[in-house]
């Protein structure tokens, strides 16, 4: 296509206000609940409430933070292993110790997003 053809769509499409994502998912403290999965750490301050996209970007980049705590709001915002897919679900949290060091290298920044997508669909 001839830039002469997208131009005028890019530029209506730039005139639209943003509209910031809300809280989506399920509540990470619900989503553990669900799939029975257990040994969260800080188990206690996993939110009831459903987490927006921001949320979820502070949770997981607070070093303070165990990454798995951060990997359980994840999948919850995410509505992963709801279904069909729990089993998946549980399984990966099973492999918790196997994916833990990828996540933190995930945070650190020392993965690429290509990196990471091929290390934890496996």
């Amino acid at each position: 296509m001839s830039k002469t053809y997208l131009s005028p769509h890019w530029e209506t499409f730039k005139k639209i206000p943003h509209q910031t994502q809300g809280a989506v998912g399920i509540a990470p403290s619900k989503w553990a609940q669900s799939l029975k999965i257990s040994e969260i750490p800080n188990v206690e301050k996993l939110s009831s409430e459903k987490l927006n996209r921001d949320a979820v970007k502070v949770i997981c980049q607070d070093k303070d933070q165990h990454v798995l705590f951060g990997y359980v709001c994840v999948m919850a915002w995410g509505g992963q292993g709801l279904g069909v897919t729990k089993r998946h679900a549980i399984n990966a949290w099973n492999e918790r110790d196997k994916i833990n060091p990828y996540l933190l290298k995930l945070r650190d920044g020392e993965l690429s997003r290509k990196e990471a997508f091929n290390v934890l669909r496996l």
